[in-house]
């Protein structure tokens, strides 16, 4: 039986979260079915079969998304949830937000790593939690408290497989250099647009975690496109899907979970249009410097639509990356659990 991605969305939310409506997910529903089977979605009909030259077409499992999710992931903890809920509340002081987090000293230590690094703050020496809450600021305490509850999902490095070892690299590349985009085009968005990179590919990690002999000839996949459509193959879903319906069950917003579905089609972005892009080149950006297990080359990232759009230049694109990968140790540092 395959699982209508629609039918997630009526699951009960978990207590104290604000499930937001998928608008994104709905609307590409309603649209007609396109050329590429990697976006259809699910919708009791199977696409048609594309075997991948060279490579063994398995018959589709019996995978249900449903239980993937249930059984694959984690809640968000209630600490990291009431500590995010604290930062986007305009009436919680300084002294009461550094008081929640000081309860989970792993995340305490990555906070006050965060308020001394050079990825946030100028050069200062901060020692106090209440300081690190003000030197960071809301936006950025929400974007690490999410992002570092979100690492669980790829385990200790200790037990992370090879493949989810080079995921991790590729989400932590994305989320820095759709930051740096970001900032580029505007003030505003760079933290749910590092946020949008470090979960862009979560759901890829679910399948992997689910069935790693499944998903590892799809690993092998050199064409973005062509992954899409062996997953749809494969699985009757995709990688952005899941994805997508991950960030909604957590209860982020809707412009984070818009921008993660459409990724790899921009032009579907009904919210967030900025991001979307920025997220869309990042991706791509990740994969032309080896960062990712796709494959992409300067000369065909340079002629993207997405880059055309945002007026970035070949030398721009290289400064972005050249920052990306300055901050790769040190972001993995904090996030690391």
């Amino acid at each position: 039986m395959k699982f209508k991605l629609s039918d997630l969305w009526k699951s009960r939310p978990r207590p104290g979260v604000q499930t937001h409506e998928p608008h994104a997910v709905e609307a590409r529903e309603e649209r007609p079915a396109s050329e590429s089977a990697a976006r259809e979605v699910s919708d009791g009909r199977t696409p048609d079969a594309r075997p991948s030259k060279g490579r063994e077409v398995k018959a589709k499992p019996d995978v249900d998304l449903a239980a993937l999710l249930k059984i694959k992931l984690p809640p968000l903890p209630n600490a990291a949830l009431r500590i995010a809920d604290l930062t986007r509340d305009s009436n919680a002081s300084a002294s009461t937000i550094a008081d929640a987090i000081g309860y989970d000293p792993f995340l305490a230590a990555r906070i006050l790593r965060a308020a001394n690094s050079s990825l946030y703050t100028r050069e200062r020496h901060v020692t106090a939690l209440t300081t690190a809450v003000n030197v960071l600021g809301a936006r950025a305490l929400y974007q690490l408290v999410i992002s570092y509850a979100a690492s669980s999902l790829f385990e200790k490095p200790s037990s992370r497989s090879h493949l989810e070892r080079e995921l991790w690299k590729h989400s932590v590349f994305v989320g820095l250099a759709a930051r740096v985009i970001s900032l580029e085009m505007s003030r505003h968005g760079s933290e749910e647009a590092f946020l949008c990179g470090l979960l862009h590919d979560i759901g890829k990690a679910l399948m992997i975690r689910q069935n790693h002999e499944l998903y590892a000839p799809l690993a092998e996949i050199t064409e973005e496109k062509e992954l899409l459509e062996k997953e749809q193959e494969v699985y009757g879903f995709t990688h952005p899907q899941v994805s997508a319906l991950v960030v909604n069950q957590w209860g982020l917003a809707p412009e984070i979970s818009d921008a993660i579905l459409n990724h790899h089609e921009p032009d579907e972005a009904i919210h967030s249009i900025l991001i979307t892009r920025s997220l869309n080149i990042a991706n791509k950006l990740a994969n032309a410097a080896g960062y990712g297990l796709c494959q992409e080359s300067s000369e065909t990232l340079a002629a993207d639509e997405s880059v055309f759009l945002l007026g970035l230049t070949e030398e721009r694109l290289r400064e972005i990356r050249e920052r990306a990968e300055e901050g790769m140790s040190e972001m993995m540092s904090i996030l690391s659990r």
